[in-house]
């Protein structure tokens, strides 16, 4: 725990266990606890690997957690972590059964890695194949963890290689139903554009924030790299970039004491000012609310407080005399706090229900004059009225329809 109370993150590298081949282990649960521990890592600790993990469920629930995703796997459940990112168990592991299958990202053949779009974007829910793609999933992964404990039935060499071409089988089975499911492009068109500036963002996206540098650096145009991000992550290329920077902005946060200065310097902003307001309008909050409201357990936003808005009263009833409200205010002359001056109100017009909305802290409602013969409820123009009369002058104890825009 850090001085916040948030829970360290463990940069955890790829180790292989003694007597494993290299590159690539095949682990139940149980195996996967003992592993963690004999490298001295806390296996319910959040930890930000530099592997692959393949999760699947046989029985029972796990409960995760994939950068600030929580997941419920259950029985035939696949779910994928890619390198860099934080992930956490948050629940027993005795309490299921099942597989992880653990990977260096450079184990696979290029051909495979590019076919499976092993480094490309992959959403975060998990899987749950069915049917013919649920039988060849748990026939080659049966396939896979069999050859993986036979170690001794082939030399060293022969052994990795059967490894990994199961692996591929594994991982080309599993990209193609993410793209089956709808997650991912299966047009090839723009996927080396994009594969190629996917690397260059997790790269440099704490030096650079916009396309045009990408763009040149890789040999494309704006509009080739916005095109093919839109295709095979559904945004465009600053969006995308944006969300990189918003990303390692909340990790940072949530796992790490550090002010939001030094974090702003980390993911490329000059000033933490022009870093808080680029949180806060991805974000819709301020970075310290957002580590504020931020656990050990996951995140549990607070409403955000509105803003006063200006409100009336129900019209009389046509016949009874035309009354204007006025309303004494405790601080004087002056208006209270969150009282919205003509220039601040709603920038198109708005329907407001009609009854009585506290401006900010001053205990007494403050309402707008309607005429005797107004309806209900009126519609509030924006921008009527830039001058304003001194309070208690003819002007205004006329009333304030005229100033407002709507009269009878």
């Amino acid at each position: 725990m850090d001085k916040n109370g948030h829970a360290d993150v463990t940069e955890v590298p790829y180790r292989s266990s003694a007597g494993a081949p290299p590159g690539v282990e095949v682990l139940a649960f149980a195996d996967l606890v003992t592993r963690a521990r004999g490298h001295g890592v806390d296996p319910y600790s959040p930890v930000r690997v530099a592997f692959h993990e393949l999760i699947t469920v046989r029985t029972g629930t796990l409960c995760c957690s994939l950068d600030f995703t929580d997941h419920e796997l259950t029985e035939g459940d696949w779910l994928w972590a890619r390198p860099g990112q934080i992930h956490q168990f948050r629940s027993d592991l005795d309490s299921a059964e099942g597989t992880v299958v653990l990977f260096q990202p450079g184990f696979l053949d290029t051909t495979t890695a590019e076919v499976a779009r092993v480094d490309q974007y992959f959403p975060y829910r998990p899987l749950t194949p069915s049917g013919v793609a649920g039988d060849a999933l748990r026939n080659t992964l049966g396939l896979l963890e069999s050859e993986y404990h036979e170690l001794g039935g082939l030399p060293l060499e022969a052994h990795v290689e059967v490894l990994r071409h199961l692996l591929a089988a594994l991982v080309l089975y599993l990209s193609h139903q993410q793209a089956a499911a709808g997650d991912e492009s299966d047009d090839g068109t723009g996927t080396e554009a994009f594969r190629r500036f996917q690397q260059a963002v997790e790269r440099g996206y704490a030096r650079s924030h916009r396309v045009d540098d990408y763009a040149r650096d890789l040999g494309y145009s704006v509009r080739t790299l916005t095109r093919a991000t839109r295709d095979a992550a559904g945004c465009g290329a600053k969006r995308f970039i944006d969300n990189r920077v918003l990303l390692e902005a909340k990790r940072l946060l949530v796992h790490t004491d550090l002010s939001a200065g030094v974090i702003a310097e980390r993911v490329g902003f000059p000033e933490a000012t022009v870093f808080t307001k680029f949180f806060r309008k991805l974000a819709g909050e301020t970075p310290t609310a957002f580590r504020e409201s931020s656990t050990t357990h996951g995140r549990v936003r607070r409403a955000r407080r509105a803003r006063p808005v200006a409100a009336y009263r129900p019209a009389e009833a046509p016949g009874e005399r035309r009354r204007r409200c006025r309303t004494r205010s405790p601080f004087g002359g002056r208006r209270p706090p969150g009282d919205p001056s003509p220039a601040r109100r709603p920038a198109s017009c708005a329907l407001v229900r009609a009854t009585e909305i506290p401006m900010g802290r001053c205990p007494v409602p403050w309402v707008l004059d309607v005429s005797a013969h107004a309806p209900p409820f009126r519609l509030l123009r924006a921008g009527a009225g830039r001058r304003r009369p001194c309070r208690g002058s003819a002007r205004h104890r006329r009333g304030s329809a005229r100033r407002t825009g709507f009269g009878a």
